[in-house]
């Protein structure tokens, strides 16, 4: 609205000159032309509005245009027919006065917004820092989760291209654990894990399964019953009450839905058009900058308040498809393939994120060049560069805020991206460390010095962790190896291992699977469970395939061992058997599907993110996968 309102008021303008001049010429008939015109145009480009085939959107489109039209007419008739001329005269005027303002109010407040330009907007705080404004004794909490954020493309974790210059300063004085694995290979999953301690086994909340049961006691829920202030701002649409992720939570702001109120705008039609932005508020992120100012906004609205708060972040610009304002492309990409960055999508390789997320290939072969894989990857690395200064912008806020004294602070990914690995480029499938490792940055209140830790650890073991350190007690309500990562940081142990889990692909994406003839690629149904420990990693899928690796001297997971060196596996199997015979297993309602109770508006938006077959259009029947159970 703030886009198209000024847009038919500068319509306006030659409509009523041109009333002026042809006096005969009846001024609802101008108006509904001008209606019909623009609805035209607008309805019918922007053909996502309608979500059905191309033939039905135009003619969506051209209804709603005629509908417009006419109603102009009618209701300009009626006003004319029933006031007397001056009266008119002076309603149509102030109409015009009180959009015009109206208009000026929407350009202002948008100017203003993290919408207008986010590459350069941020928080406001004071130059002159403020003294703490908290009495509370209890230690805050801020949770940040970087969403899809490989830890091998952080400079913070020794990769070469100079991605998160700021986290990998602010690291040297906070615990860095650099052997992190995520419990699960996507959002769900990781995110459960992160918020209940518990394992994927435990929890249940995986493909098959969207909703997390509510007897699972997550941080949000302990810390609010201590008398915490809890809020979440994800731009994740998963992190949601529909999917009760955003269980314990008191404020729970979905930043991609806020968001969708921009589709209806030229910025969808640069997006449709691959037009490279000509202006900055036509080139936006994937809601980081929003996230950021609602935080902002709400640890503002609470700075008076006594209580302790628990803000949950989460950013999601490395999800794909990557979308990343330009002066942050051009860091990473010359002028011409920025140029094509903003082609790859729609008008390229059509709809991104089903191309890279469901085919059987990292981008189908015969569609593009080469160079444009490494024109994706450098976008990629162009969102860790954006999230890192969201992340220094939002610290920075807080500090000069005096809200960091007391708080302490968790930096996670969820998980990874394959990027064009083992023939895959997102993150549905499989359990290789391009989506199980993971970043894991925590810092405590005062810290000074910072600590590397080696040892493997797991995203369920932050529940416990941020519970012990606020709380002082060793109590949790974490899952079967919910561990400390503090004192896993002080006292590393020599026998602890990481297992991940993969239950199988989604409904939608195992029928793509099927209809491939390729036993590489068919391979990617079957559930895969793998656990490592400081050397070797060793997977297991139900289709019997079994993989070692050296994940030492082979990080990229290409030389399995299994066959040469099964005596390195024995003792990982054995672990793993423990592992699964000690953990107790969600049990899943008979009657469950995997979109049972889902919105449409929830489901557009996972289909538009890929996780529901990756298409904006398609239906999902949905029955869950996992039909081929593992041993």
């Amino acid at each position: 609205m703030m886009l198209w309102c000024p847009i038919f008021i500068v319509l306006a303008v030659p409509v009523a000159l041109l009333r002026r001049k042809q006096a005969s010429t009846p001024e609802p008939v101008l108006a509904a032309i001008a209606m019909l015109i623009i609805g035209g145009v607008v309805f019918i480009a922007d053909l996502r509005l309608a979500r059905f085939t191309p033939t039905l959107s135009f003619a969506a489109g051209g209804a709603m245009a005629v509908f417009a039209g006419i109603t102009a007419y009618v209701s300009l008739r009626w006003l004319q027919n029933r006031c007397p001329a001056r009266s008119f005269a002076h309603l149509k005027n102030a109409t015009l006065l009180a959009s015009g303002i109206g208009a000026v109010a929407s350009i202002f407040l948008l100017v203003r917004s993290p919408l207008y330009d986010p590459a350069t907007y941020r928080l406001p705080y004071p130059e002159v820092p403020t003294s703490p404004a908290r009495g509370s004794d209890k230690p805050n909490l801020l949770w940040i989760v970087l969403d899809t954020v490989r830890s091998d493309h952080m400079s913070c974790y020794g990769y070469e291209r100079d991605t998160t210059p700021f986290l990998k300063n602010w690291a040297t004085t906070a615990n860095v654990f650099t052997r992190t694995f995520s419990n699960g290979i996507w959002t769900a999953p990781g995110h459960a894990a992160m918020f209940t301690g518990k394992a994927t086994r435990e929890h249940g909340m995986d493909h098959g399964n969207y909703y997390l049961r509510d007897d699972n006691v997550t941080v949000a829920d302990v810390l609010l019953s201590h008398g915490y202030n809890t809020a979440s701002f994800s731009a994740n649409p998963w992190i949601s009450r529909e999917r009760n992720l955003a269980k314990g939570f008191e404020v729970a702001s979905i930043i991609h839905n806020i968001r969708q109120i921009s589709r209806f705008s030229l910025e969808s039609l640069c997006k449709k058009w691959g037009c490279s932005p000509p202006v900055s508020w036509l080139d936006p992120d994937f809601g980081a900058a929003l996230a950021s100012k609602m935080a902002a906004d709400w640890l503002e609205d609470k700075a008076t308040s006594n209580a302790p708060f628990f803000l949950f972040v989460n950013y999601m610009e490395a999800h794909v498809p990557y979308r990343v304002p330009r002066a942050f492309r051009e860091q990473f990409l010359d002028s011409d393939e920025v140029r094509r960055s903003y082609k790859l999508r729609h008008i390229v390789l059509g709809n991104l994120v089903g191309e890279v997320g469901n085919q059987h290939k990292a981008i189908k072969e015969g569609a593009e060049l080469e160079s444009d894989r490494e024109i994706l990857k450098d976008q990629y690395n162009a969102t860790l560069r954006y999230l890192d200064s969201r992340v220094e912008d939002l610290l920075t806020h807080m500090e000069r805020y005096g809200l960091l004294e007391n708080t302490l602070i968790v930096i996670a990914s969820d998980h990874g991206e394959h990027l064009d690995t083992h023939g895959m480029w997102a993150h549905r499938f499989l359990t290789y460390n391009d989506l199980a490792h993971v970043a894991l940055i925590i810092k405590t209140p005062g810290q000074s010095q910072g600590t590397q830790t080696d040892t493997p650890v797991q995203l369920s073991d932050i529940h416990n962790t941020v519970l012990t350190h606020i709380l002082g007690t060793t109590e949790h309500t974490g899952g079967r190896y919910a561990g400390n990562l503090l004192e896993i940081a002080a006292n590393p142990p020599d026998d602890r291992f990481a297992v991940t889990e993969y239950v199988g692909p989604s409904y939608t994406a195992e029928e793509l699977i099927e209809k491939q003839n390729d036993p590489e690629v068919t391979h990617w149904l079957y559930p895969q469970t793998a656990i490592q420990n400081t050397r070797y990693k060793y997977m297991i899928s139900a289709d019997g395939t079994r993989e070692l690796y050296d994940i030492q001297s082979d990080p990229g997971e290409l030389n399995n061992l299994i066959d040469t060196h099964p005596d390195i596996a024995a003792p990982l199997v054995s672990h793993l058997r423990q592992w699964h015979d000690s953990m107790p297993a969600y049990t899943r309602p008979v009657a469950a599907t995997d979109t049972d109770n889902i919105s449409e508006s929830t489901l557009q938006s996972l289909r538009s993110l890929g996780y529901l077959g990756g298409s904006d259009n398609g239906s999902d029947k949905q029955s869950g996968p996992n039909s081929k159970k593992q041993d």
